[in-house]
């Protein structure tokens, strides 16, 4: 076995315990390899590229980072068209020998049925892959990622990490704001408000339901109403709320040559993720105290700790020994690293390591 293939961690002929990995170390060896892709595909070494992907995804930490993603996904306890699922440690450790590209077919999707978004009442197919075809997706996306990121177009934001619908808005305003832009196109559908309350009153003629549902004076002339009755019932009414209500709270647009896995842009993307997080997480004091008190990171496998991953609070002394909620107890740590804190008899330090970012 080669030394650059060591140091990634190259895939035993036996894989260890599932919770005895060492995520640190697995975390570290895949950025490692992925900002060796970036640097490569910016100085157009294509061969070396290949070669950086195919280690990558041949690798012990590639295989595991691929497992640990798909089994802690909201879709993990979800079958494909084989039946199975990986829910214990045992079923996970032994995942290693099922991902090798040599001899690997993938499986037909399971079809079924789900409730439209828009309308409950009509159903759309949905295709489940089998949790094998889903950890060779994961595996393949570690090591084609890293080029995608450093070759999209600078204004792209579809599937892309750290990416979102609000930097596509901020994009578009930029453009449309100006005196030569396009015309803006408003447009408000209250057709399905209309309908539901026709049906609702079948015998009443259209201007009785207008009346009722609708106020009528100036540019309100078309706003939906209703009432509601409070804890003492009295009756109250209620509008649908107009957007040009609502407080606008402008959104920072990614920057275009921004890359996630080149270390340059490191600092930036912790910088804006606590942003994010401190605008949108629940319960957000003693949250985004404990995320800030660990400079964004979980403690165990010194990875971000990000809304896609999730988080689950642990306690340094167990409450069953008589621990507290107090903040000073408290930490945040990824769900499969507090599962394996738990079965491995860990212990985690309250102060933050920065071994994770070398």
């Amino acid at each position: 076995m080669s030394a650059a293939a060591t140091l990634a961690g190259a895939a035993p002929g036996l894989a260890p315990p599932w919770h005895s990995i060492p995520w640190r170390k697995v975390w570290r060896n895949v950025r490692r390899l992925q900002a060796r892709i970036v640097k490569a595909t910016q100085e157009g070494r294509w061969g070396k590229v290949h070669a950086l992907v195919y280690l990558l995804t041949h690798s012990y930490s590639g295989r595991a980072a691929a497992i640990v993603r798909v089994t802690t996904n909201q879709g993990a306890s979800t079958p494909g068209v084989d039946g199975d699922v990986w829910d214990t440690p045992e079923l996970k450790a032994a995942a290693f020998s099922k991902l090798r590209r040599h001899g690997y077919q993938p499986q037909p999707l399971r079809r079924v049925y789900i409730p439209k978004s828009s309308d409950p009442s009509k159903l759309r197919p949905l295709g489940i892959p089998t949790l094998t075809d889903r950890t060779m997706q994961a595996l393949y996306l570690l090591g084609l990622d890293p080029i995608e990121e450093t070759t999209a177009d600078a204004n792209s934001y579809g599937f892309r990490s750290g990416r979102s619908c609000a930097d596509a808005l901020d994009q578009c305003h930029k453009i449309l704001r100006k005196n030569h832009s396009a015309t803006w196109v408003l447009e408000g559908d209250i057709k399905k408000l209309w309908r539901w309350a026709r049906r609702r009153h079948r015998h009443k003629p259209a201007a009785w339901v207008k009346r009722k549902y609708f106020t009528g004076a100036g540019d309100d002339r078309w706003r939906f109403r209703g009432t509601i009755w409070d804890d003492e019932g009295r009756v109250h009414t209620v509008f649908l709320v107009r957007a040009r209500d609502t407080t606008i709270r402008r959104h920072v647009k990614i920057h275009g040559a921004a890359n996630p896995y080149d270390p340059a842009w490191e600092l930036y993307f912790e910088e804006r993720l606590a942003t994010q997080m401190a605008n949108t997480l629940t319960g957000r004091g003693t949250v985004r105290y404990l995320w800030m008190q660990q400079n964004g990171r979980c403690l165990v496998c010194g990875q971000p700790l990000t809304l896609a991953d999730g988080w689950q609070v642990h306690h340094l002394r167990w409450r069953a020994y008589g621990g507290d909620d107090l903040i000073s107890n408290l930490v945040l740590l990824h769900p499969n690293c507090h599962r394996q804190l738990h079965s491995e008899g860990l212990v985690v330090e309250k102060a933050a390591s920065r071994e994770g970012r070398s």
